[in-house]
């Protein structure tokens, strides 16, 4: 019984020890916690989320003209999906990925000004853009996914990658391109017929 006693004082001293050590340490009397270091809201910081290493996980700000900090690296595939103020971007050479959807359905999007580190547009990546008029895809991208620019209507022209190798089913599709140069690197392009790459794009591809 004594034993049993003992042991249940040992484990109420502890505890009694370790929350008091936790509320100094707190008020900073032991100078072990300093709240200056706390990770400020992420929210209050441009509006970008970032987490890890570089990675983008939302924008919440409302700005129409957005570049980039440079110490994004990825960008998520909801960072900027449905944002209806966005009309520009500069996207930095630190980004060297860009997931699936990330610009879907950015309405008022109009310019989009890539890096030469990016080597891939994934699936759906300006998908409903309606207003995307001037995109550079620089010559690093080797593959387009698919429905990439598929209804971004506004779009009448575009210079592939020389070095591009595979363009998705529907990439382009209900895209407004006049003309289209298809890259003798090109060794795939998607599926044929209503679902391939430039299926009713209006372009004529040479």
């Amino acid at each position: 019984m004594k034993s049993k006693l003992k042991g249940l004082l040992t484990v109420i001293i502890v505890i009694c020890f370790s929350g008091a050590l936790l509320f100094s340490m707190k008020k900073g009397y032991f100078g072990a916690l300093d709240t200056s270091l706390e990770i400020a809201d992420p929210y209050t910081r441009g509006g970008f989320e970032v987490v890890g290493d570089g990675y983008l996980v939302d924008y919440w700000g409302d700005e129409t003209e957005v570049v980039l900090p440079p110490t994004i690296k990825t960008i998520s595939s909801k960072a900027f999906q449905n944002n209806q103020d966005l009309i520009s971007i500069v996207i930095p050479e630190t980004v060297t990925r860009i997931e699936p959807e990330a610009f879907m359905n950015c309405k008022k999007l109009q310019t989009v000004q890539l890096n030469a580190q990016i080597k891939d547009l994934e699936y759906k990546t300006f998908y409903n853009c309606r207003s995307l008029i001037n995109i550079n895809l620089p010559n690093s991208i080797k593959n387009i996914g698919y429905s990439a620019f598929e209804n971004c209507r506004s779009l009448t022209m575009v210079t592939l990658p020389n070095k591009l190798e595979f363009v998705g089913g529907r990439a382009f599709k209900k895209c407004s391109l006049e003309t289209l140069t298809l890259p003798k690197t090109l060794v795939q392009a998607g599926k044929k017929g209503k679902d391939g790459p430039f299926s009713r794009s209006g372009a004529k591809t040479i």
